[in-house]
């Protein structure tokens, strides 16, 4: 297993780790696939939306704006996590509680997570570590029994109305060497879909430069 797929365990198992604090049944959609963000998800005032989303440049991907569109509550309490390579998270909450309140849900609590960047491994390298697992998991704890006593009650998050510039398009592609052996798992975890599953060698337009093709 690689570090980078031990990190990205790490981060679900601290998404997890607040998700099993709050108790109910749970269900995890996986919005990583484009298949996944292409579809409408209803939730109603009994369900709890625990949401885990990256950060870019202090903002929500442009990927998953249409996304965030796409989740559609009634007085539903969400909970927001969001995860950044150890820079500044800046507008991504404040961002992600304006849209969910807008489409019916209550956001009641929101945390930012440190991960290792996915441009460098030196930079939060090892995040989320045990400390941070702990530290999601008395995350969840704290919003259990606030839901418990309170109900879903409206939160204050950081963060800046009008928010930052987003990032622009940006012009980078992954670059196949002779090494490939065509095997398709860079395909299959691009989360854009613009390698070809026929020939990795054929990269479209549009990467985000997660490195999930290289490092996944």
């Amino acid at each position: 297993m690689s570090s980078a797929s031990i990190k990205s365990m790490r981060v679900i198992l601290a998404f997890s780790a607040i998700a099993s604090a709050v108790g109910g049944e749970t269900m995890t959609i996986d919005l990583t696939r484009p298949e996944a963000r292409q579809r409408v998800y209803h939730f109603g005032e009994n369900d709890i939306l625990v949401l885990g989303y990256p950060v870019y440049g202090g903002r929500i991907p442009a990927i998953l704006r249409e996304v965030f569109q796409n989740l559609k509550g009634a007085e539903t309490p969400a909970i927001l996590a969001a995860v950044y390579g150890n820079r500044a998270y800046e507008d991504a909450l404040v961002e992600g509680q304006d849209t969910l309140t807008e489409n019916g849900f209550v956001v009641t609590a929101a945390g930012a997570f440190i991960g290792e960047h996915s441009y460098t491994e030196k930079v939060g390298t090892g995040r989320p570590d045990v400390e941070d697992l702990h530290a999601a998991a008395d995350f969840g704890k704290q919003i259990a029994a606030k839901l418990n006593k309170d109900g879903p009650v409206p939160i204050t998050v950081k963060g800046n109305r009008p928010y930052k510039d987003a990032m622009g398009p940006m012009p980078f592609r992954p670059v196949t060497t002779d090494a490939c052996d065509n095997c398709g798992r860079c395909a299959e975890k691009c989360p854009v879909g613009i390698i070809s599953k026929q020939d990795a060698k054929i990269v479209g337009n549009g990467c985000i430069l997660c490195a999930a093709c290289v490092k996944g």
